[in-house]
């Protein structure tokens, strides 16, 4: 199992990414247009990635996005190889993603730093 570690301004996220896809599947899908997803810092195994493995990436799968209380994504939980797909010269004809949103408080991976808590 992949985990992942991120930290942002409203704290850390510990998690596993099946952990966090099982976790997210109560969440309605939404069409999000690619130009409009934020770009978050790739890891360095991301940014390792072979083009031949961005380009094999299944982009029916919805990336999984935390937002604020303002529904503002404020960190990618998974998904950034489809983002890059999306992104490739030769995907023009690829306009929209699909996304999960999870709202930050509802979340059980983050720890809060103690002024939000």
């Amino acid at each position: 199992m992949r985990a992942g570690f991120e930290n942002c301004k409203y704290g850390s996220f510990h998690f596993i990414v099946q952990d966090l896809i099982d976790f997210a599947e109560d969440y309605p899908i939404e069409e999000m247009e690619v130009d409009k997803i934020p770009s978050f810092k790739a890891s360095p195994r991301v940014e390792r990635t072979s083009k031949a493995r961005i380009e094999s990436v299944d982009l029916s799968c919805p990336i999984i996005l935390i937002v604020d209380e303002n529904n503002v994504p404020i960190n990618l939980g998974d998904g950034s190889h489809r983002i890059r797909k999306a992104k490739l010269p030769n995907m023009k004809d690829i306009n929209k993603l699909p996304v999960k949103k999870i709202p930050l408080s509802t979340s059980p991976y983050w720890t809060l730093p103690s002024f939000l808590s």
